[in-house]
């Protein structure tokens, strides 16, 4: 056991909780035992669940007794941490599915899904490494005589420059990687990498010729941001051609998979899982902090559940994008660690660690909710929409562009939910425009969202409710609730404000159920019912978004 193990270690953190060396080993220490233990069970064929459930408390949380009140910290993490809109994984769930679908044969499906998650990433990285080139093209244009034969020259040059480098990088890569060269090839990489050279110098002279530091400075960086693109693209196509092929050997074999590779498949999603959770750490300067100590802060499910309901309720259309058409929508996956919350990508979860800094748990599971929204958004129209803001339309860097986004995302769902006014007043505006629900008109949750239901479920629900509101008196608040809105879609004002109706009298504190009826009200042009339901809305929830809102609409209802 893992306690027995580092019973020393553990001794000496609790007496010095602050001892970063002892945090980081124990860390370490941490991620090494579950994949060499998870690793050791499946090679010898033994009881890989028996080990999950005895040890669930470290390995969910990074709970060990020595250090905190491990039993009474699992129940508060674990509860409600199933019951979010988002399926919610935690280590050992996630390591049993991740078993089972190795069982059961996944490997092929596995590949193909990599195969084109690779395509994707691939096609952004080209259509970033374009969007930089033509930000270079605007910057020289400033300086250099647009349509002139030495602006086009120069232009031209810098482009072959950056054929020549990508295809260098990659003729580099695939040496290192022992590819074989004959001897005309390594004539040729030599003539190249001259060329190059040479190249690069006339590129650095050009960018030197400009009349201010900072132009020298944006060009040089774009030109860094080039060649890391040409890097990450070489990777990828490395990584997508030797899929291909392992995928062509898999097709060719039949026989069950052996226990070793088991072994080696499920230890290599664990240490890229704690890559992952390194990463979250890095991001922010911290160190990885994988088991939890007395007096720490730390997610609950209930937490969860509630950040989630909230982002969903301020950005409903999270899930409007193609990537949900093929891969679902994002899980969640809690782990031990510290950091803010990311969206891998390669997996299609959101990654959140149990500790947040300085405990700011809503803007952590934020900062994973718009990097997904960012990452899905495969012709960066958000991004683009959002440089056309007048303060920011000086950004030239997607780098920093992205980083402001995040920034003000997080503010949007932690300050300005509340009602506090922390965005600039454009910013705020883009934000109302493009992230909230609209403000005129009812509150949908996404999963009522026409574009989240087919043409046969939605059918399907509003024949269900048109029998079930025969009888409003007998509907459950859900039932009220759905009805309403599906009635309201259908333009069947009457029979909305009926159900929502029984729903307000039923569940008087339902905030949101007041600020629909506020809307259905208007629709039925009952303007006492439509001021009296924001009205109230207002009273209860005064410090939202959502309060001024509402008071927006009673001013125009009583000016009307």
């Amino acid at each position: 056991m893992f306690t027995q193990k580092y019973a020393k270690e553990l001794k000496e953190l609790s007496a010095d909780t602050q001892n970063k060396t002892l945090l980081t080993n124990l860390s370490s220490a941490y991620w090494s035992y579950l994949a060499d233990t998870c690793g050791s069970l499946l090679r010898d064929k033994k009881d890989l669940d028996q080990f999950l459930s005895d040890e669930s408390d470290l390995i969910n949380f990074g709970l060990c007794s020595e250090l905190i009140e491990a039993e009474k910290v699992s129940d508060e993490i674990s509860d409600g941490l199933n019951g979010n809109r988002i399926p919610v994984y935690d280590i050992s769930s996630w390591l049993k599915e991740l078993v089972s679908k190795i069982k059961d044969g996944d490997k092929k499906e596995q590949l193909e899904r990599d195969l084109h998650l690779g395509e994707i990433r691939k096609k952004k990285l080209e259509a970033e490494l374009k969007d930089i080139q033509s930000q270079r093209c605007a910057i020289l244009e400033q300086h250099l005589k647009k349509n002139s034969r030495e602006w086009k020259r120069q232009i031209e040059a810098l482009e072959n420059t950056d054929k020549l480098l990508g295809v260098s990088i990659k003729s580099k890569k695939a040496i290192a990687r022992g590819k074989f060269l004959s001897v005309e090839s390594k004539r040729e990489h030599c003539v190249r990498e001259k060329q190059l050279s040479s190249e690069l110098e006339k590129r650095d002279s050009l960018f030197g010729s400009m009349p201010d530091q900072e132009t020298v400075f944006t060009l040089k960086k774009q030109a860094k941001s080039i060649e890391e693109i040409f890097i990450t693209i070489a990777d990828l196509e490395y990584a997508i051609e030797k899929m291909s092929a392992e995928l062509i050997d898999l097709e060719k074999k039949s026989d069950q998979m052996s226990p070793l590779e088991m072994e080696n498949r499920v230890k290599r999603e664990i240490e890229y899982l704690r890559d992952m959770a390194k990463l979250s750490a890095k991001r922010l300067h911290l160190d990885t902090v994988a088991l939890l100590k007395s007096g720490d802060k730390y997610l609950t499910g209930k937490m969860l559940g509630e950040y989630v309901n909230r982002i969903l309720e301020f950005d409903p259309h999270i899930f409007h994008n193609d990537r949900v058409n093929i891969f679902g929508k994002p899980s969640i996956l809690v782990v031990p660690g510290c950091g803010n919350s990311l969206y891998d990508w390669k997996n299609n979860r959101i990654i959140i660690p149990l500790t947040a800094p300085s405990g700011n748990f809503m803007a952590s599971v934020a900062c994973a909710i718009i990097e997904y929204r960012l990452d899905v958004d495969e012709d960066k129209k958000l991004l683009t929409s959002y440089n056309q803001i007048p303060e920011l339309k000086g950004i030239r860097s997607v780098f920093q562009l992205r980083n402001r986004l995040i920034k003000d995302y997080i503010g949007w769902m932690t300050s300005e939910y509340k009602g506090y006014r922390i965005l600039s007043k454009d910013v705020k505006a883009w934000f109302e425009h493009e992230i909230a629900p609209p403000g005129n008109d009812i509150y949908t949750p996404p999963e009522l969202q026409r574009y989240a239901v087919s043409g046969e479920a939605y059918k399907k629900l509003l024949e269900e409710m048109e029998e079930k509101a025969k009888d409003v008196e007998q509907c459950s608040a859900e039932e009220l609730w759905k009805g309403s809105i599906l009635f309201y879609q259908q333009g069947k004002y009457d029979k909305a404000l009926d159900l929502i109706n029984v729903l307000v009298k039923r569940e008087p504190e339902n905030h949101l159920a007041l600020y629909n009826r506020g809307h259905i009200a208007v629709k039925q042009m009952n303007k006492t019912v439509a001021i009296e339901s924001f009205n109230e809305y207002s009273r209860m929830n005064p410090q939202s978004w959502w309060a001024r809102m509402a008071r927006d609409h009673v001013r125009r209802l009583q000016a009307g």
